[in-house]
């Protein structure tokens, strides 16, 4: 300590590693098992936090910070295993589904600010999706059948049941290249198997229309119907019957419910958006529960929805991508993909894309797991505006992207014994790297000069170059390698001291020390300080670490604290 001067080191916070091994993108946080197979994992809208579960049952759920200042763990009201959680658009509601062995399930809401418990109410059906509208009013809960709940929030009130089924034979098929006629694989409970269809049989007609060397969707949509119509197949033995004789069936289709895939609200709040393992995708009234649009036909072998409901990717039986708006008129844009994008689609569970793309919150990009020629795994993130790629593909050979932070910046790692939350290497909020940077138009003339650290938003890219917005409104183009998406490290830190109180021999301070990237320890004349409870708001920089402490001090000091100093030789500049 220096007569009249008291000096205040901090430590700068390293990253605590890579995601993707040695990929491009930094990991921020890591939270260990154990885990649930199916983790939950939720980002509030600003970001700053993760809800995520440890482990099944109840009492087993977290709500972490991102900047590592701790979790907190959520064990009010919930009884069954954690099925979805969601935080409304605005960040003032947390709702936390479970479900129990009884096959029903249960809401636990809390107030997003504070965690306080605003009540309970029941789910009459097992949960496995939910989504708040963007007004924060509603909440809507399903099952995976497809049956929906709408809630009114907080008060819980249901407002809106929906549900719907499709005609069904009961009979579960394939098609391979090496037969001329879709095979029976399996026939389940049903009309087939009261008739005595066999498994391994194979299908010749439906309703007079000839299989032959039909595709998988043209054989589902004959199959299916309206519920209580009925089918005429024409159906030959197994290979390993001994009889040649087709053999003619008349069957009623008995009321089906085709499994849900994801859920969503219209950015008006006005109807609920579901896509389904038909092949469609349907839009109900949350006024009247009226089914008002269904797109797909069953030539949908996978859609997806943004979580703001703005954007719903198809991918076509035709092997390509097409986007919609909520409406689901005509496509807004189709994406051809490459023979071998097609196939990475459909690997390895064939129309089924179980945890292996996301969409973000906004709909303009999306990742998928990628296998390459070579059997490798890599994580692909695209634009769903053209279909290309991001950023160059990213080594994955295990774990898979299972959640976006609404503002794209992060996004969470489920890798089996961990959730790793990392920034989003296609993340469009990026910050000038390089002192000086020069944003030019297109023909090459210089726009102005940026300093390092300047916030940009990519709005495209060119060869070697990228299309970026500032905050002020000013395009540009920018050098890929000139910004990056972590904020580099060019403030100086700052201390603000909000009290000082001297009582011999004793000093009282009470402050914040700011910096534009995480601090991890505060000393404080010698005297480590721990972060102090009080809320401190990092407003332009990265991190704000309140602290208190007591420092002994001279005579010289007792009077008002006027001086301090930011250690200069206690910082860490460097980057693992």
């Amino acid at each position: 300590m220096k007569a009249g001067l008291i000096t205040i080191s901090l430590l700068v916070a390293l990253p605590c590693g890579r995601c993707f091994g040695q990929g491009a993108a930094e990991k921020v946080l890591s939270l260990a098992g154990p885990l649930n197979y199916l983790p939950v994992v939720a980002f509030c809208p600003d970001g700053t936090r993760l809800l995520h579960t440890r482990s099944s049952g109840a009492a087993k759920a977290e709500l972490c910070r991102l900047d590592g200042k701790g979790c907190a763990a959520l064990d009010q009201g919930l009884k069954g295993d954690w099925a979805v959680a969601a935080w409304s658009p605005d960040g003032t509601l947390l709702a936390a589904v479970d479900r129990s062995v009884a096959g029903k399930g249960s809401v636990q809401l809390w107030s997003g600010t504070d965690l306080t418990p605003l009540g309970r109410f029941p789910v009459p059906f097992w949960p496995v999706r939910s989504a708040f509208s963007p007004d924060a009013r509603l909440l809507a809960v399903a099952d995976e059948y497809g049956r929906i709940e709408v809630f009114s929030v907080p008060d819980g009130k249901s407002i809106r049941s929906i549900s719907f089924a499709v005609g069904s034979l009961g009979i579960h098929f394939q098609v391979d290249a090496g037969n001329d006629y879709p095979t029976v694989r399996q026939v389940l409970e049903g009309p087939a198997k009261k008739a005595g269809l066999k498994d391994w049989s194979r299908l010749v007609f439906v309703d007079g229309t000839s299989l032959y060397r039909r595709s998988y969707g043209d054989v589902y949509r004959s199959l299916m119907g309206e519920p209580g119509t009925e089918a005429r197949l024409r159906v030959m033995p197994s290979t390993s019957e001994k009889s040649d004789q087709t053999k003619d069936y008349v069957l009623k289709r008995m009321p089906a419910y085709p499994g849900l895939g994801a859920i969503a609200f219209s950015p008006d709040s006005g109807s609920v958006v579901a896509s389904f393992g038909d092949g469609c995708v349907r839009v109900w009234s949350v006024a009247t529960g009226r089914l008002e649009r269904t797109l797909g036909d069953g030539r949908i072998d996978s859609a997806h929805i943004s979580g703001d409901g703005g954007t719903v990717l198809a991918m076509m039986e035709d092997g390509n991508l097409r986007v919609y708006s909520p409406d689901l008129a005509e496509p807004l844009r189709t994406l051809s993909l490459s023979r071998e994008d097609r196939e990475a689609w459909d690997h390895p569970y064939g129309s089924s894309l179980k945890g292996r793309f996301r969409l973000t919150n906004d709909g303009k990009a999306g990742v998928k797991k990628h296998r390459l020629a070579d059997r490798r795994w890599v994580l692909r993130f695209f634009s769903t505006q053209d279909g290309e790629p991001v950023v160059p593909d990213i080594a994955a050979p295990d774990g898979e992207v299972i959640a976006f932070s609404p503002d794209g910046r992060f996004l969470a790692l489920n890798a089996s014994d961990r959730i790793d939350v990392c920034r989003n290497p296609a993340s469009p909020h990026r910050f000038v790297r390089e002192a000086d940077a020069a944003l030019t138009s297109a023909t090459g003339k210089a726009l102005t000069r940026l300093p390092a650290g300047t916030a940009v938003e990519v709005l495209g890219q060119a060869t070697g170059h990228l299309y970026v917005r500032l905050a002020g409104g000013l395009k540009g183009y920018l050098p890929q390698g000139a910004v990056s998406v972590a904020k580099p490290d060019v403030m100086k830190p700052m201390v603000r001291l909000m009290e000082s109180n001297f009582e011999e021999p004793v000093l009282r301070l009470k402050g914040v020390v700011y910096d534009d990237v995480k601090v991890a320890s505060v000393v404080v004349a010698g005297t480590a300080v721990p972060r102090a409870a009080f809320a401190a708001e990092a407003g332009n920089y990265e991190d704000a670490y309140p602290f208190e402490a007591r420092v002994r001090a001279r005579n010289e000091l007792s009077g008002a604290f006027r001086r301090h100093e930011i250690e200069p030789n206690s910082r860490r500049e460097e980057r693992a």
